[in-house]
């Protein structure tokens, strides 16, 4: 843990977070080893990680001061608890995301492994045979295939969560970084301007004001426009969600069919396991 400032939290995996350039690299790394899924390709564009780093060394080259302001402005947002939790607000916290997507897998791994489980146990019954046996087995068997079909839906589920956690995120850190640069520019022409001020009676200040006017609507326009393409990413993505609901529920229909036959196939295998044991005492006593 590195020593923090009163306000901010600074780990050793997030000390450099926030920094572009920097970042933009840790994430080219990072996503050398992913799949590129359809959603991040409509709304974040599939070479994003290549783009950010190219881009964050050609701001670097074309306005070196305003790069490192910048830097230095997108660290502060991520490590500043006041000024990150606006963006969370807007954007989701990624830790809390991270955690969503987590409890989804963990639900994903539990289902199957209760589908193996049963496989290997209940649907194996020792010993026992007749037609109550075979309808027990049967009806097993086939349970054994819908808890299978319920992981794979669990799964699946996970996965589009943790598709829409990377484009919440990853969105994040693009608003992130368009702020930091923006505010970083603006903030390099402000005191270029007020230096240029007595010279120019006033007129630098006047003229740099139009510029961060413009400069700050177009932000604007262009962080709203990704922010559109990631509410209609979201949307088709619940409409994903719903479809395997629709499923599991079909496959919770089924499972009616346990209030007779398996029931009574149960109920049988219970008596048969119940009378082998009176059976194999009475072998003992008679032995």
């Amino acid at each position: 843990m590195v020593s923090s400032p009163p306000g901010m939290e600074i780990t050793e995996e997030n000390k450099f977070k926030g920094s572009m350039f920097i970042s933009a690299f840790d994430e080219l790394i990072d996503s050398v080893g992913k799949d590129a899924e359809s959603e991040t390709e409509k709304v974040l564009d599939i070479t994003f990680a290549a783009i950010g780093a190219a881009s964050s060394l050609a701001m670097l080259a074309m306005d070196p001061f305003g790069t490192l302001l910048g830097a230095g402005i997108g660290w502060l947002i991520e490590h500043v608890s006041f000024l990150k939790e606006p963006l969370d607000q807007l954007m989701g916290d990624p830790d809390e995301i991270n955690a969503n997507v987590e409890a989804t897998k963990k639900t994903a791994v539990d289902m199957r492994t209760l589908a193996e489980t049963h496989r290997n146990t209940l649907a194996q019954p020792q010993g026992w045979t007749g037609q109550s046996s075979e309808a027990f087995k049967s009806n097993m068997e086939s349970l054994g295939g819908e808890l299978d079909s319920l992981a794979n839906a669990v799964e699946k589920k996970a996965k589009i969560v943790a598709i829409c956690g990377v484009l919440v995120s990853v969105l994040r850190d693009i608003v992130r970084d368009l702020i930091s640069q923006l505010l970083g520019s603006l903030l390099a022409g402000a005191i270029a301007a007020a230096a240029a001020a007595f010279f120019t009676f006033g007129a630098s200040i006047v003229g740099f004001v139009g510029f961060a006017v413009g400069k700050a609507v177009a932000l604007g326009v262009n962080i709203a426009s990704r922010i559109a393409k990631l509410v209609g990413a979201i949307s088709r993505q619940m409409g994903r969600i719903k479809n395997l609901d629709e499923i599991t529920e079909q496959v919770g229909k089924g499972w009616k069919r346990f209030e007779n036959v398996a029931d009574v196939a149960e109920v049988s295998y219970e008596s048969w396991k119940a009378q082998n044991k009176v059976d194999k005492a009475v072998d003992k006593v008679g032995g």
